[in-house]
């Protein structure tokens, strides 16, 4: 028999000898890796883990808190929600900024624009935010901090959730400085406006101020001068402090009204304190009043002249001092910034991972199918070695007996 023919044979031969007993194999060994991925699954749910984002790569969070306070809350909400900073805050499709109480209403009235800025993730292009980011900036605000007109101090906590820790502690210290400047920013621009206001505002009141010196020096040099009628100074005082203030709010309502057009809560306060400011005055103005002596008309005008004088220097004064701290706060020096916690690299949990639990579990199960197929495959072909030996020996050709001629 040649060479060829004996390789042929034997490849007949092992055929025939692996086809049954590898086809149970395989069924019995594919049945069998099931079980083992069964089992290794319910392995992974049975442990104690907590849900959902477990099954996912590990991810990591960063947190910052930054204590701000602002001279016009309201106004930096405006500015961080219709910038491109606000494109970080909508990076997921939606709006991920939570405000609680008074600033919840305040948002939501003077930054309606909020969901329209969601286009503008070219900002996270900046950050280097990767499409599997999540970003969340939620700024609460803490009760009995009243600063300037009855505007709110803040915290704003920033946390950023990444699978890489190094860049989750990156962005959120890009964001916090980015919202820091923001701030300043803004703060600077409403100081500047306001300045303006005061300085038109103090060339006035020195213009009336000439005008009521004229006015007294024209009536004693006509009517001369009265001794003892002249106003009580701590109540002139008082009224003078009080129109200072109410001077200030109509100030700050005008400036407010040219960078908001909403009848928010912010612009409301400061109506309802310029009210009771004007109330005040006039109850003072009445008592003052009552106080001058009245049997001589010339009498209560000259107290009338020399009041309004006195009044109108004392705001001067008061104006100019405003405009002072004002003038400070342009350059950034009137407002608070307080780092309370610093954003650092998130720490690697110590709480295993479902994803590398199942894949754990999976080769150990494949691993499994494959010796128990190969186990089954050997058991199967020394259970039909007689049977197969037998047909073997039928088919192995005989040689011929040599007494047969």
């Amino acid at each position: 028999m040649t060479g060829s023919k004996i390789k042929g044979s034997l490849k007949v031969n092992l055929g025939f000898l692996l086809a049954v007993p590898l086809k149970r194999a395989r069924i019995i060994g594919i049945i069998a890796s099931i079980c083992a991925a069964a089992t290794g699954l319910a392995l992974v749910v049975s442990t104690r883990m907590p849900p959902s984002k477990s099954w996912l790569p590990d991810r990591y969070t960063a947190t910052a808190s930054v204590l701000v306070r602002s001279e016009n809350t309201g106004r930096l909400f405006n500015a961080l929600a219709t910038s491109e900073y606000a494109g970080a805050l909508e990076l997921s499709g939606k709006p991920l900024v939570g405000f609680s109480g008074e600033a919840a209403a305040l948002f939501a009235m003077s930054t309606d624009s909020i969901r329209a800025v969601s286009e503008k993730l070219k900002l996270a292009k900046s950050f280097g935010l990767p499409a599997d980011s999540e970003p969340a900036v939620v700024r609460k605000v803490l009760d009995g901090l009243q600063v300037g007109f009855v505007l709110p101090a803040s915290v704003i906590n920033i946390n950023y959730t990444d699978i890489d820790p190094r860049r989750a502690e990156q962005v959120v210290r890009s964001i916090m400085e980015t919202m820091i400047e923001r701030s300043k920013i803004v703060d600077a621009e409403r100081a500047i406006g306001i300045s303006r206001l005061l300085d038109t505002r103090i060339v006035s009141v020195q213009n009336e101020i000439e005008k009521s010196e004229k006015s007294l020096d024209a009536f004693v040099a006509e009517h001369g001068i009265f001794p003892g009628r002249t106003i009580p100074r701590e109540k002139a005082l008082e009224l003078t402090r009080k129109r200072a203030n109410l001077a200030l709010l109509e100030l700050q309502i005008e400036e407010y009204k040219k960078n908001s057009k909403l009848e928010d809560l912010i612009l409301l306060s400061l109506r309802d304190r310029r009210n009771e400011v004007v109330f005040s005055i006039r109850t003072l103005e009445h008592d003052l009043d009552q106080l001058v002596d009245g049997d001589s008309k010339l009498a209560a005008e000259y107290a009338a002249l020399e009041r309004e004088l006195i009044e109108k220097r004392m705001l001067l004064e008061i104006l100019g001092e405003q405009a002072n701290l004002v003038r400070l706060n342009a350059l950034g020096q009137n407002t608070m910034f307080y780092i309370m916690n610093e954003p650092q690299v998130p720490e690697t949990p110590s709480e295993p991972n479902r994803l590398k639990l199942w894949l754990i579990a999976s080769a150990q199960g494949l691993i499994f199918a494959i010796l128990l197929a190969y186990a089954l495959e050997f058991a199967i072909l020394i259970a039909a070695l007689p049977e197969v030996a037998a047909v073997l020996d039928k088919r192995r050709p005989r040689k011929p007996r040599a007494d047969i001629k």
